[in-house]
């Protein structure tokens, strides 16, 4: 998805194309004219994919009245993917977002109304007499332990409920956790550290763990590898070849996150590694039938090893190995 550029309207039409008898505009002056006329095509109808337009709020004028279908309020996960549904169907969409565009919620899963005119939800705990039962919470959350126990140990909490990202994967993976400790009595607690997000927009943008960023704040000794589908068989014969996949690991080769376009399906090979800790080592030992897109992960943990194998000691181990036959 590309911004629109947006400029100001002249305030009097002799502004921008000199009144009658006037002197003839310096360079500057032409230069302004076109960059106006420029910034005015651009916000007629290339600003995004698909009917979609952007807008910022704060402009004293745009270069016409947008009159979209459906407006959307809020740019979290779930509006970007709203939003590229309704412009796949030909629907003139516009979003707005106070901030940059995918909001504070990309990662955690702000959910619009119905009417697609709140920007997330609250949850409605008075007169469900959570005092009587020994459940405690603020007002607007419970107080919930790893094993998402309230304060009253025989009632659970899954779901929106219980805070954090709210998404319907996420409602699933608390229900699991609530059945081990309810049922089974077996200590299992939540944890967020490999939850797969996915905004689907075209292309869809996956991601599980940790940036770039998120990681190098946490202290973390960073690489990153990459791997493009145009490297890969099956996406050129799908001719699905735009985009790739960026893969972070510490210096020592533990896998930290994963995020790229397309790569739903992916994340779901690497969201497992993720859980059990496991090094980029063991990325390099998946078998995926050929052609598969699976190959872009396996190509992207090559990418770890790369640089070793180029090292001036590993020719010499080498070349030694080879006087044994």
């Amino acid at each position: 998805m590309r911004r629109d550029a947006r400029a100001l309207a002249p305030r009097h039409p002799d502004a921008a194309h000199g009144a009658r008898g006037a002197r003839r505009p310096g360079a500057r002056a032409r230069r302004r004219e076109e960059a106006l006329a420029r910034a005015a095509e651009a916000a007629r109808g290339r600003a995004g994919p698909r009917g979609t337009r952007w807008a910022k709020s704060g402009l004293a004028g745009m270069a016409e009245r947008l009159r979209p279908d459906i407006c959307i309020i809020g740019t979290g996960s779930t509006g970007l993917s709203v939003a590229a549904t309704a412009s796949a169907f030909g629907v003139s969409t516009v979003l707005i977002e106070r901030d940059r565009m995918g909001g504070e919620c990309l990662n955690t899963g702000c959910v619009p109304s119905k009417a697609l005119i709140a920007v997330g939800r609250r949850l409605v705990l008075e007169g469900l007499g959570l005092e009587a039962a020994g459940i405690a919470h603020d007002g607007k959350r419970r107080q919930l332990d790893a094993r998402l126990r309230t304060t009253n140990r025989r009632v659970f909490a899954a779901g929106d409920v219980a805070g954090g990202p709210q998404f319907t994967h996420v409602a699933s993976y608390h229900a699991g956790i609530v059945i081990r400790n309810a049922l089974f009595r077996i200590p299992a607690k939540a944890s967020y550290g490999h939850l797969p997000r996915v905004t689907y927009t075209d292309p869809p943008l996956a991601q599980v763990g940790l940036t770039e960023e998120e990681a190098r704040q946490a202290g973390h000794r960073v690489k990153v590898l990459r791997s493009a589908y145009a490297e890969n068989d099956r996406a050129r014969a799908d001719r699905a070849t735009r985009g790739h996949i960026k893969v972070v690991v510490s210096d020592r080769g533990r896998i930290l996150g994963i995020v790229g376009a397309d790569a739903d399906a992916l994340v779901q090979v690497w969201a497992p590694a993720l859980a059990r800790r496991l090094g980029i080592r063991a990325m390099t030992e998946l078998v995926d039938p050929y052609p598969n897109f699976g190959e872009i992960s396996k190509r992207a943990a090559y990418e770890h090893y790369k640089p070793g194998l180029t090292n001036p000691w590993t020719r010499r181990i080498l070349s030694a190995l080879r006087l044994f036959g």
